[in-house]
């Protein structure tokens, strides 16, 4: 009996999960273009907060632009699979927006795996990229 009343407390917070309606196919919704509109909105709001970081919408929306050029200029295209190996942090998040900004789309792989599973996990993605960060460059040695 507790457990069904405190499931009961639980509907406040699944309610507006179950009435959220998803974006129509033929409209331009992505993360991309959500993060774009949320950066006009709330330019100068905190973002993200690390460590002793903080990062406001238009800092990390820059940062991401600048991350989705570079990506571009060094051949990775729409369509395209990049492996992102990093334990979290906020270049994780850029990382992911500057991917979807340009249409690749982000392998996220499991930073516990080294070794044989690490490779396999890496060889079946069909990625043309990886996106490493430096923590966990040793298990790619």
């Amino acid at each position: 009996m507790k457990e069904f009343i405190r499931m009961l407390g639980e509907l406040k917070y699944m309610i507006p999960v179950l009435r959220y309606k998803w974006p129509d196919l033929e409209s331009n919704t992505s993360l991309a273009h959500t993060f774009q509109n949320s950066t006009d909105k709330f330019g100068e709001r905190p973002f993200v907060y690390f460590e002793d970081e903080t990062w406001t919408y238009s800092q990390a929306n820059k940062a991401a632009n600048s991350f989705a050029r570079y990506l571009v200029k060094n051949g990775v295209q729409h369509g395209d699979r990049v492996v992102l190996f990093m334990e979290n942090r906020p270049y994780y998040v850029i990382s992911l927006l500057a991917l979807n900004k340009i249409g690749a789309i982000g392998v996220l792989i499991n930073t516990s795996l080294t070794g044989d599973p690490l490779i396999h996990c890496i060889n079946s993605s069909d990625s043309i990229k990886c996106i490493v960060g430096a923590e966990r460059a040793k298990p790619l040695d």
